[in-house]
C-alpha cells in the first residue's frame, strides 16, 4: 500500500529561548513512498508513517533515490555461503572472534542507506 508522507521541518533556536531549543512544524506534503521518488535521506526515516511503510518492503535510498531493491537469487547465494564457510573456518581454528549478519541497513551516507 503506498501512502502520503509528511514532512517534517526543523527550525534552529531563536536568540531568546537558549541554544538548546529545536521547535519542529509539520509541514504538509504531497510526497508519495513510491520507488523512484528523489530526495530522500535518513532523517526521512525519523517519521513513524516513512518508518512503518520502509519496514513492509525491500527498500534502500541510493542517491537520494527511493529504490526497491529486487529479491535475492538462489544461484547467487551459493559462492557466498561457500566464502562464509571457508572464513568460519579459519575463524574457529584461530579461535579468532568474528560474526556474519545478513540482511543487515547500512548507512553509507544521508542518502545511501
Amino acid at each position: 500500500m503506498l501512502g502520503h508522507v509528511e514532512r517534517r521541518k526543523t527550525v534552529a533556536s531563536w536568540p531568546n529561548w537558549g541554544d538548546n531549543v529545536i521547535v519542529t512544524i509539520r509541514m504538509p506534503s504531497s510526497r508519495r513512498f513510491v520507488p523512484g521518488t528523489t530526495g530522500w535521506t535518513e532523517d526521512d526515516l525519523n517519521d513513524p508513517k516513512i518508518q512503518r511503510m520502509w519496514d513492509r518492503g525491500r527498500y534502500e535510498i541510493i542517491e537520494g533515490v527511493l529504490t526497491k531493491m529486487p529479491a535475492a537469487y538462489l544461484e547467487g547465494s551459493f559462492p557466498l555461503r561457500r566464502l562464509i564457510r571457508q572464513i568460519e573456518g579459519h575463524l574457529e581454528r584461530t579461535t579468532m572472534p568474528g560474526e556474519f549478519g545478513f540482511e543487515v541497513a547500512i548507512q553509507l551516507s544521508q542518502i545511501w542507506i
